[in-house]
């Protein structure tokens, strides 16, 4: 029988920046080693793992060299894991939803078509 659960409130982040802000600066006034690296690597993780989306969406098709376009779909990417993490909460996982992931994550994105924008630039005047 699969257990149903009600999605915890506590685990909806809707205010952005505040809470990632507070998280980060506690971790770093306490001196905790361990808390230090795993707020580094929500943070770091998060930009990290749209990367790659923002330098190869331009890549794979022309529809994608708008900036917007990119900002768009990073966005709307970020957006759908946040809520399937939300319909998962219903039947008992532990994710939380956090806007400063999608914030995190979208930047991830922006910065990987900046990234690709200027490499492609320079290469360009190389040639």
């Amino acid at each position: 029988m699969t257990r149903h659960a009600t999605p915890n409130l506590d685990r909806i982040n809707i205010v952005p920046i505040v809470n990632t802000l507070k998280e980060f600066l506690a971790t770093f006034s306490r001196g905790r080693r361990f808390m230090k690296v795993l707020a580094l690597e929500n943070v770091l993780g998060n930009i990290v793992l749209f990367f790659p989306l923002g330098v190869l969406l331009p890549l794979l098709s022309a529809r994608f060299h708008s900036f917007k376009k990119v900002v768009l779909v990073a966005f709307l990417f970020s957006f759908s894991i946040e809520f399937t993490q939300w319909i998962w909460q219903h039947f008992g996982n532990y994710r939380s939803v956090d806007i400063d992931d999608i914030i995190l994550n979208t930047l991830g994105g922006v910065l990987g078509y900046v990234f690709a924008g200027r490499l492609f630039a320079k290469r360009a005047r190389q040639q």
